[in-house]
């Protein structure tokens, strides 16, 4: 649907890919369905360079402006040299080739960390589906392999009345860590720095999402669902111990 409206208007689709590595949708890789596809390399995505990030396209003129964006404006190879485009803000963000090998040799392991994160994510979802008032997040309907960056549970039913934060603590006294959402609703991002009229949704006008992100849900960073199959058993035993024991945390 949003790549047919894209057409319709002559809009360019971006992928925000940044949590995705690795993963597919429908068969196809994410990043591939747009016309640009954005990942990270920043040090706690699940492929890592430190920092830095990828542009992939297959728009030649698309290809020469983000080439242009992280060289100092210069064209891209194999054209010729002009100026950048009137308006385009074109930096240093070259990436370098220490970085590009340590990218290159988490490749041939990517498949393989993939299928032991769906597998394991899997077996929590077995083991946390009659714990009452623990909702685990629903994997991708089409995904497949999905791409895990925090694997989230949500309070609900008899356990919303616990704050969060108190059956963090629980679960960290029973040696299972884990955090709440650290990023609310897109437009309460101070990065929208103007007046609440100015907002398309101002504060409180998605009780639900904001409920979600910020009272309701804790999640786990993705490196843990490469753990063993009795790690991944402790953890759920955890979980479970927890909320059935919800009623001490109120």
């Amino acid at each position: 649907v949003i790549l047919a409206v894209a057409a319709k208007h002559q809009v360019v689709v971006i992928e925000d890919c940044a949590h995705a590595h690795g993963g597919k949708w429908n068969g196809r890789g994410v990043g591939s369905w747009g016309h640009v596809g954005s990942f990270s390399f920043q040090q706690s995505k699940p492929m890592t360079s430190g920092e830095g990030g990828i542009c992939i396209t297959n728009d030649d003129e698309i290809a020469d402006r983000l080439h242009r964006v992280r060289n100092c404006g210069r064209a891209m190879p194999g054209r010729p040299e002009s100026p950048p485009p009137e308006g385009l803000l074109c930096h240093n963000f070259r990436g370098t080739e220490f970085q590009a090998l340590i990218l290159h040799g988490q490749l041939d392991g990517m498949d393989a960390l993939l299928a032991r994160y769906n597998e394991n994510a899997a077996r929590l979802e077995r083991r946390l589906a009659a714990v009452a008032g623990l909702r685990v997040q629903a994997r991708g309907r089409r995904a497949g392999p999905q791409s895990y960056y925090c694997w989230a549970v949500i309070l609900e039913g008899r356990l919303e009345a616990v704050p969060v934060e108190r059956f963090i603590e629980a679960l960290a006294a029973e040696g299972a860590p884990c955090f709440g959402v650290t990023y609310g609703p897109v437009y309460a991002s101070p990065l929208w720095n103007v007046p609440e009229r100015g907002y398309r949704i101002a504060h409180g006008g998605c009780p639900v999402a904001e409920a979600i992100g910020t009272k309701h849900t804790l999640t786990a960073w993705h490196p843990f669902l490469g753990a063993t199959r009795e790690t991944i058993d402790l953890i759920g035993d955890a979980l479970a111990k927890v909320a059935n024991n919800a009623e001490a945390l109120v």
